[in-house]
């Protein structure tokens, strides 16, 4: 993984984060998007990222890919939060059009019905 920043140095590029778990979830996921990728990622370890990976520290690099521009990245970090939160649940993602670190009663707004209904807590 090191070499795919080093390669997307000083390009725009979309990732995902694998960060550190607690009482709740072994981890968690932060999906973002940069225009330097090596500088966020020591960014978000030394704790001045995301509100995200300053509660959950980042342990992981899961992927990085490079795009043509902000748009296509950012199409590419909504994605990316969207897959991750259908496997793991809204609760356990951050990124994209989800950024507050409190748990969410309820699924985030776009979220497809599909997914939702997958991932949403089970009642009773």
């Amino acid at each position: 993984m090191l070499q795919e920043v080093h390669k997307a140095r000083d390009k725009i590029c979309a990732y995902v984060l694998k960060c550190e778990g607690d009482a709740k979830a072994d981890s968690y996921i932060y999906c973002g998007y940069s225009q330097d990728i090596e500088v966020r990622i020591l960014d978000h370890a030394r704790g001045y990222g995301a509100q995200w990976t300053k509660l959950h520290e980042p342990v992981e690099l899961l992927a990085c890919k490079i795009c043509d521009s902000v748009e296509e990245a950012l199409v590419m970090e909504v994605a990316n939060a969207n897959l991750w939160m259908g496997k793991l649940g809204w609760n356990r993602v951050r990124g994209g059009r989800l950024n507050c670190v409190q748990d969410l009663p309820y699924p985030p707004r776009g979220f497809w019905r599909g997914e939702a209904r997958d991932v949403a807590p089970k009642k009773g």
